[in-house]
């Protein structure tokens, strides 16, 4: 409950500061030291690919004159009595788990930052019992998963071992090479690739490992080697992106979508690949839905998680770009989610 109430105070006011253009010192003859101002100078300019995405709504001069209630010394004293509070049950957990999974809650609600010490400690310590392998929780694979993500997130080198998510990077390398050879990949063989780099994978790894209590040996191995639930809601994301963004990515000079390799396969005009990638979607999701009630290794909290996967992306890219262009649905959606409060009177 500390932590929830904790969370409704504001974030410290962010001051930006302007550093000066970087010069270095040097002696004059009288022993007095003068400053001189490098000055370096190249013919060779390097140009790269730009998005031109709009500025976002939410920029900083909306955000900083946003106001909050919160304010004065009787909430800062609240305030400060919920960070003893916090800081009591960091250094005096009930449980090893409990105390990584207080971090990790903190950081999820953006109040890490109110404890870097602490947390600073924390982690140094589960690393040198990482080192010496002196980790009480080993046996434990939730735990293990848990603490590995705190300390890679903080920058400890901690061994790859099977919760390492790479194959992200070899779809993308194979794009890249693809678009560098100017090569247009059949639809199949882009589809092959593409679910992957829809990052669909990677979002439901995380959350697998997030929903899940107690993991085990078979439920990991299954995640890991992506099923048919993982695939095909990867799938729907990556068809439906490509609906929604493909026209606007290719006019910044981006490899072909689904649509553009359906088109160069058969002839067929825009129109007609737009059709049939809606089918293959239509198909896609009838799959997913079939593999939604099939026997897995999976807890029943995460096998909702790859059909919200799909829905999202049906909200987000069905009026267009609704990820990197937010002056449509988005817009009022998030402003509605996030900025706009919810009337009391209308509850």
């Amino acid at each position: 409950m500390a932590l929830y109430q904790l969370a409704t105070f504001p974030i410290s006011t962010v001051i930006k500061l302007t550093f000066p253009r970087r010069s270095s010192l040097g002696l004059s003859r009288n022993g007095h030291v003068r400053c001189m101002v490098a000055t370096e100078s190249c013919d060779k300019s390097i140009s790269r690919r730009s998005g031109n995405y709009p500025t976002p709504f939410l920029d900083h001069e909306f955000l900083q004159s946003l106001t909050s209630g919160y304010v004065g010394e009787a909430y800062t004293g609240q305030a400060n009595k919920l960070k003893e509070t916090v800081k009591n049950m960091l250094e005096n957990p009930l449980t090893a788990l409990g105390q990584l999974e207080l971090i990790d809650c903190l950081q999820r609600l953006g109040l890490a930052y109110q404890f870097e010490q602490e947390i600073k400690s924390i982690l140094e310590s589960r690393w040198n019992d990482y080192q010496n392998d002196n980790r009480e929780m080993k046996e434990d694979l939730y735990a293990t998963s848990v603490e590995f993500r705190l300390l890679r997130q903080h920058g400890y080198n901690v061994p790859q071992g099977c919760l390492d998510w790479v194959d992200l990077c070899r779809a993308y390398l194979k794009e890249a090479k693809w678009y560098y050879a100017g090569y247009t990949p059949s639809l199949q063989e882009y589809l092959d690739n593409a679910w992957l780099t829809s990052s669909g994978q990677v979002i439901l790894a995380h959350a697998f490992l997030l929903v899940t209590n107690h993991l085990t040996e078979e439920a990991i191995s299954c995640c890991m080697e992506y099923p048919d639930i993982i695939r095909y809601s990867s799938t729907i994301l990556r068809l439906v992106n490509d609906l929604g963004t493909s026209s606007d990515e290719i006019a910044r000079g981006d490899i072909p979508k689904s649509i553009q390799c359906y088109m160069h396969e058969t002839g067929a005009t825009e129109e007609e690949a737009r059709e049939h990638i809606q089918y293959l979607i239509y198909e896609t999701w009838k799959k997913l839905n079939e593999e939604r009630w099939k026997p897995h290794p999976f807890s029943q909290k995460f096998m909702g998680i790859p059909m919200n996967l799909a829905r999202t992306a049906l909200c987000f890219y069905e009026e267009g770009d609704g990820y990197g262009i937010q002056d449509h649905e988005t817009r009022g959606r998030l402003a509605s989610l996030i900025v706009k409060p919810i009337p009391l009177r209308d509850m």
